[in-house]
């Protein structure tokens, strides 16, 4: 294969934020040609989103970059993006092997922001299958954590289950892209209440005493609903109304 440059459009059409870092299309060896992935923690700072990045890019006194194709950020609202780091062979794996594959040629290398000391959140990896699903692209089975490459390494971190993840690789192919998005803030519907003549608040919901008929206004009275109050209306002027239940 050589330098696959075509890294950073297949992770976007899985529908991941990419950043391309400056030369990635020429780093690394050419000497590539990988079958399968693996799955690391960058073990680095606990603070930023990308404090490993040089690392990654030009390597540790003990071993020369890249040291990843690809490294997953850290970001503070979930939405990690990819940043391309290597187009060619990257160190990473190390010695051992997985079904059959061995070697840094053989293998795809994606870096995850994180301490390795605590487990990742579910949305993060499942940005890193889906990662995965774009870098490689293909059989999920050959995508292996480096625990599973090798037992000198933990990679990735406490509470990460390969065949659980190569789970979320092959659902992230089938589905096209990430299957969890960033869960959005719970609407919480506007209540009324409305003022009786016998001078009590009565939640109604939405509605109006003119609106449900005198039958209803009748039994919601009767029921003394013990109700969170976030509103009411009295002649027409809404107040807000917080921390309040009704007796």
């Amino acid at each position: 294969m050589g330098y696959d440059i075509g890294i950073a459009d297949r992770i976007r059409a899985m529908g991941v934020p990419v950043v391309e870092c400056d030369g990635w299309k020429s780093r690394g060896s050419s000497s590539f040609s990988p079958r399968g992935s693996v799955n690391h923690h960058t073990a680095g700072g606990a603070n930023g989103a990308t404090p490993s990045l040089n690392t990654c890019i030009y390597g540790r006194p003990d071993l020369s970059g890249p040291l990843c194709n690809v490294m997953q950020s850290r970001e503070p609202d979930g939405n990690d993006k990819a940043y391309i780091v290597a187009a060619g062979r990257a160190n990473h794996a190390g010695d051992g092997g997985w079904r059959g594959l061995s070697g840094n040629s053989s293998v795809y290398g994606l870096e995850i922001e994180h301490t390795g000391t605590s487990p990742i959140s579910e949305g993060r990896m499942r940005i890193a299958a889906a990662i995965h699903a774009g870098m490689f692209g293909g059989d999920p089975g050959m995508v292996c954590q480096h625990y599973e490459w090798t037992s000198r390494k933990i990679d990735l971190a406490e509470g990460c289950d390969g065949d659980t993840f190569r789970n979320w690789v092959q659902e992230a192919m089938a589905g096209g892209g990430r299957p969890i998005e960033p869960e959005e803030p719970e609407e919480v519907p506007t209540m009324f209440l409305l003022f009786e003549p016998a001078g009590r608040w009565w939640l109604v919901g939405d509605t109006t005493k003119t609106q449900i008929g005198e039958d209803e206004w009748n039994r919601m009275i009767g029921a003394k609903p013990a109700l969170p109050a976030f509103a009411l209306s009295q002649g027409g002027t809404d107040a807000i109304l917080a921390n309040r239940t009704l007796l």
